[in-house]
Formats: C-alpha cells, structure tokens, sequence
C-alpha cells in the first residue's frame, strides 16, 4: 500500500517548470538480505595444461568439478548457514526460522511432532506445502505413516517403502530428500547423539483478497550468478581459477515455516 506524503493536486505542474518535492511512503522489507560470496579457487600448472591438452582439458574440468562443489556448498549453507559462527556465511534456514521450533532434544521422532509443526504453519495463516529432511527420517516418517494410514486395498506394504506424500489435518506435505539433512553428532544435554532435523516450508506469501503470491514467502537471491574467472599464468607457471557467486537468502514469511530439530535414532 503506498500512502503519498503530499496531495494529488501537488502532482500538476505547469510546462517548463519542476515538480513538486515530496516522496511517497511505503513500508520497506521487513528484513534486509545478507549477500555472500561463496565459491572455490584452483590452479592448474602449465605442465598439466600442455600434457592434458591431447586427451582431457584440465581447465575445462577443473571448471566443471569446482562448480558442482561450489553448488553443493550453497545448498548446506542455505540450510545450515549461520553467521554467528562463521560471518562470511549466510544465515540458512535453520538459523532464520525461530518462531515454530520442535526441539526432540535427542528423543525419536513421532508423528505427533510432525501434525504439530504443520498446525503451527497452518495457524499462523501459512499452508505447509514441503517437509525436507535426510534419509534417515525419511525412512522413519514413511514407518510411521504407514503404520498409521495403511489403506486395506494396499494389502502387504513392501519392506522399505518409501512414503514422498503426507496427508495432515493441515495440508498436504511433499516430502524432499536432502543429503545434506544426514544424521551429525551433537552433545545433547549430558549425551552425545546422532540427531537431525526436519523442516516443514510454506513458500507463497498470502496477499488481500486470500490469494497467494508464489514463491514470495522464502527467496534466494543472486546478486551475481556463478562465474567463472580465469587469470593470467602466474610466476609460478600455474594458472588460478575461480568459480564463485554472490548469494542471499530472505525468509519473509518466518512464521509460515517450521523445524524439528535435535531429532535422534527411532526407537
């Protein structure tokens, strides 16, 4: 909503003249984005250049293999980022999304936990669309689905089934398989635990009138796509090159997302 800071009539002006001063008013974002460079340098000697110049290009993949490490290291920092730990890193989700928090504090984890992030999503006006998880909850979420929504017509469910839909009083989930959710050990209280995390997203932003504006709710930004810089041989005959970009992530609706974290081994 913009609300002008002078009237309409100061809008006219006569030909050859100036407009009138004055600046609208409207509500800035309510979170300013943190960009961050991220990316990966390697160099590569001249003699390696000359002997692969026949049978496979070392620039080329040495390009190709520090983009795919540079891509990697964007998705475990837009999940585990924290800037308190490390300030040249982005806050990830897990960071920014404070207000729905289950903490398990090691303890397996139950279908009740799950039901309970997504009401938390649902009431605070969100629509809990994505559960993203590692592959051990995977497995133990489709355990405790199945045991619970087991259709007769199924009959024998085929060991390791794998459950990528949840059907909650609050909305349907898509379950999302992420590696970089795997099990860590972590100190919990006196005991040490492989434990992990759950997070339950809402990415549209809801506008007046009950519609949704689609994707608005969590943003990554680039302010500069991955290049690829190449330099001049150095002294030492070696050729640096670095793959990088500049990246930011904005959680603008932090209330429509939830997590379940410090979730240890199912009983």
């Amino acid at each position: 909503v913009v609300t002008n800071s002078v009237p309409f009539t100061a809008a006219v002006f006569p030909e050859g003249s100036a407009p009138s001063t004055g600046e609208p008013v409207y509500p800035r974002p309510p979170r300013a984005i943190a960009f961050k460079p991220i990316g990966l340098r390697g160099d590569v000697t001249a003699q390696a250049q000359l002997v692969s110049a026949n049978f496979h290009h070392q620039l080329s993949a040495l390009i190709e293999y520090m983009a795919i490490q540079v891509a990697r290291a964007e998705e475990r920092l837009l999940i585990y980022g924290d800037s308190s730990v490390n300030p040249n890193q982005i806050d990830g989700l897990l960071k920014q999304i404070q207000t729905n928090v289950i903490d398990r504090q090691g303890g397996a984890l139950r279908w009740s936990d799950i039901v309970e992030a997504a009401r938390a999503v649902w009431q605070a006006g969100g629509q809990p669309k994505y559960l993203v998880c590692g592959h051990r909850e995977a497995l133990t979420i489709s355990q405790l689905y199945l045991s619970i929504a087991r259709p007769t017509e199924l009959g024998t469910v085929p060991y390791g089934a794998f459950v990528d839909r949840l059907i909650t009083p609050y909305g349907e989930l898509q379950v999302i398989v992420s590696p970089d959710m795997s099990p860590q050990t972590r100190t919990i209280g006196t005991t040490t635990v492989e434990a992990s995390d759950i997070l339950i997203l809402d990415t549209d932003n809801p506008v007046a009138g009950g519609t949704t504006v689609p994707g608005q709710a969590i943003e990554v930004h680039e302010l500069l796509p991955m290049e690829v810089w190449i330099f001049p041989m150095q002294a030492t005959l070696t050729t640096p090159v670095v793959v990088w970009e500049y990246i930011g992530l904005a959680v603008r609706a932090e209330n429509f997302q939830a997590k379940i974290i410090n979730i240890g081994p199912s009983a």
